[in-house]
């Protein structure tokens, strides 16, 4: 863990869907917080996230990105969602546009 405020600028471009979910706590009553691994994040990097092809949607709790369409010649503009349902266990059914509610 360090002392200090985490960097939120990656959690930031996803909008204001997020905004009640705990992407934006930067430290613990300690000012602490853990530098996460790829594909957690959070205080203690307690949640799982997916990032989608193209960096331009997550998806949280185990769900899965499914594209939504073929985009361009190349695919660079295809869009994606959540599969909410891959990230259901036996005590949490997630729902929304990033898996963000129980």
């Amino acid at each position: 863990c360090r002392v200090g405020f985490k960097d939120l600028t990656f959690n930031e471009q996803f909008g204001p869907e997020l905004n009640n979910f705990d992407f934006n706590l930067t430290h613990n009553d300690d000012w602490e917080h853990c530098v996460c691994p790829d594909n957690y994040f959070g205080i203690r990097c307690e949640h799982e996230i997916q990032v989608c092809e193209g960096g331009e949607h997550v998806c949280l709790h185990g769900s899965q990105c499914v594209p939504i369409n073929e985009g361009g010649s190349n695919g660079v503009d295809r869009a994606h969602q959540c599969d909410c349902d891959k990230g259901f266990d036996a005590v949490d059914r997630y729902a929304g546009k990033f898996c963000q509610y129980t």
